[in-house]
């Protein structure tokens, strides 16, 4: 800031938005080394830790102890915390606990000013809002203060229907179900198409619901599905995580693997009302063929 100095903050350098790009030349903060858990209240559930700390290796700190970070991006195994909070929006666990703006979800930062003369600030959970989803412009990361959930044993759980209104009916009536879950995944057949396989057996054809489901959960997941004519083609437990996980089907890795193969995708990200039928239906009609639907519940 002294000497007018571009500066940009990075944590693991994940996102796919650019996020963590200078622009104007300058000064790259890697923040990936600061890894330390500074405070855990094994009662309350709240943490506070270092922005580089990766969010896998968070949670394999909290498991030990009955707790488990409330939202996290598709890119859980390698984003940090810090990044996570900067440039971030939602993720997994955003069906139960909303998008990361939301009041609740970041509850402090210590963070270093951006000026001469720098100022370690202590922020509460009002103060820190301006500087949540903010990219680091505003200030450095030193400390993020969070609060977690009960650890839950979720299970992946994929389910194929025959058509695209048929899965869209079954996710409304499993949202709307006294069920825990932890993620809902639209994804339409033309997308399912260019998935890699989560097992040995390929996708077979329709269009999919990606879950995220308690273990409670699944009994009552599996007649619903039965009832809508749709096929539990996969599940087994997401802990401990191993090969390819079902959330890295979801979120921002559906365009990453879409774009693997195909990359003359792109995506447009907008926040759909409830029900999201008559919307798709319109879009499909002005724009045939153009649009491939991957939806997120949120």
């Amino acid at each position: 800031a002294r000497h007018g100095v571009p500066l940009t903050p990075r944590g693991a350098g994940t996102g796919n938005y650019g996020q963590a790009v200078p622009l104007e030349g300058g000064v790259v903060l890697d923040t990936s080394a600061m890894q330390q858990v500074r405070q855990f209240d094994p009662l309350s559930g709240v943490l506070t830790a270092e922005p580089g700390c990766r969010l896998l290796e968070l949670d394999r700190y909290l498991q030990p102890q009955g707790w488990a970070l409330r939202l996290a991006p598709s890119t859980w195994r390698t984003a940090s915390l810090g990044g996570f909070i900067a440039g971030g929006s939602s993720g997994v666990g955003s069906v139960r606990w909303g998008l990361l703006r939301d009041p609740g979800n970041l509850l402090g930062l210590e963070v270093v000013t951006v000026e001469p003369e720098p100022r370690v600030l202590q922020l509460d959970a009002a103060a820190a809002r301006g500087l949540n989803h903010a990219y680091g412009s505003n200030g450095i990361f030193t400390a993020i203060t969070v609060p977690t959930a009960p650890w839950q044993d979720w299970q992946e759980v994929a389910l194929v229907a025959e058509s695209a209104a048929a899965a869209l009916a079954l996710g409304e009536q499993l949202t709307a179900a006294a069920l825990e879950i932890d993620g809902l995944c639209f994804l339409e057949r033309r997308l399912l198409e260019r998935m890699p396989a989560l097992g040995s057996s390929p996708w077979p054809s329709g269009d999919a619901l990606l879950l995220l489901a308690a273990p409670a959960a699944l009994p009552l997941i599996e007649t619903m599905a039965t009832a809508a004519g749709a096929e539990l083609c996969w599940q087994r437990p997401q802990w401990p995580p191993r090969g390819l996980l079902l959330r890295e089907l979801c979120w921002n890795h559906t365009t990453l693997q879409v774009r693997a193969n195909a990359p003359e995708f792109t995506y447009q990200l907008v926040l759909l009302p409830d029900p999201v039928g008559p919307f798709i239906e319109a879009i499909a009609e002005r724009w045939p063929g153009w649009v491939h639907w991957h939806l997120e519940r949120v």
